[in-house]
């Protein structure tokens, strides 16, 4: 994953940025928050399976699941070469 945001980065297609984490601890109020807290959020709650939240949203979002296979296999349809070994599950050394 990292190797396909550095690939893309280098091409100039996206700009690689660090966002702050847990931006409910830095400001508590929701209205205040920016379009980089809002999405450091949202990708808190997927990660924790906790998507339910994002129905309160209105009618314009959609959820969707997407396994790491299906995103490798989209990166290898860039100009870059990869190994994978779809065996290992994640956290298996």
């Amino acid at each position: 994953m990292l190797l396909g945001i550095s690939h893309n980065s280098d091409c100039g297609k996206c700009e690689v940025v660090h966002v702050k984490s847990h931006p409910e601890r830095r400001e508590k109020n929701q209205d205040r928050w920016d379009r980089d807290m809002w999405g450091n959020h949202m990708a808190d709650r997927a990660a924790s399976e906790d998507v339910d939240c994002f129905e309160s949203w209105g009618p314009g979002v959609e959820v969707i699941s997407i396994t790491m296979t299906e995103i490798l296999e989209e990166m290898e349809q860039t100009d870059m070469w990869m190994m994978k070994e779809l065996s290992l599950s994640l956290g298996q050394t």
